[in-house]
């Protein structure tokens, strides 16, 4: 609707920090602010919604959500070393994305993550999805369509991608020298309309 957008990455983190009967006061002196320097509305974003906190967002004053990532909640299910085929993870991801829509109390959003290997980082202990590829990624972003379609009227038709350049998780839709602008190419074949 025009707004600026400004994500929160964890809810619960937030939480921890202030408590939930002050958080709509504090983001109505954010909103304040922003109309005050001249910048318009400011829509508060929710990005690492869980099924936990899902019900109490607009309560706490969050306009809407989206959960980065959502190989987390699966990936914490394996054991430190494991695998997941990215195959597994896109059913999941779809079925996740669903569950939390159902607990939303605003809007969500589905975010389509392009791998997760964060070996780089912990080394054998790392849980990573394998398997990967550009066409298993398109799948996923017309599943993420579909999701919106049913979502119904007035919920803007809105998919995150994750991630542009996290390196170190292999979670890149950057151009590389293994797959080249493959992704990028699936990323317009689904969106270019």
């Amino acid at each position: 609707g025009g707004a600026l957008v400004f994500g929160f990455f964890s809810v619960e983190s937030l939480l921890r920090d202030i408590p939930a009967e002050r958080l709509p006061r504090l983001f109505d002196r954010m909103r304040e602010r922003v109309a005050k320097a001249g910048l318009g509305d400011l829509h508060l974003q929710a990005n690492q919604v869980t099924a936990a906190n899902a019900a109490r967002l607009k309560e706490l004053g969050f306009h809407s959500a989206t959960r980065y990532h959502t190989a987390g909640p699966l990936l914490a299910t394996v054991p430190k070393g494991g695998r997941v085929p990215y195959g597994k993870l896109a059913v999941h991801t779809v079925e996740y994305w669903r569950e939390l829509r159902k607990k939303c109390a605003v809007p969500f959003f589905p975010d389509c993550p392009v791998g997760w290997d964060n070996s780089p980082r912990i080394g054998a202990a790392a849980k990573m999805v394998t398997q990967r590829s550009p066409d298993q990624f398109e799948r996923l972003m017309r599943a993420a369509q579909y999701f919106l379609a049913e979502s119904g009227a007035g919920v803007p038709k809105i998919v995150y991608l994750s991630s542009w350049n996290e390196w170190t998780e292999d979670h890149v839709l950057l151009p590389d020298t293994v797959y080249g602008y493959s992704y990028l190419e699936a990323v317009r074949r689904v969106f270019r309309d």
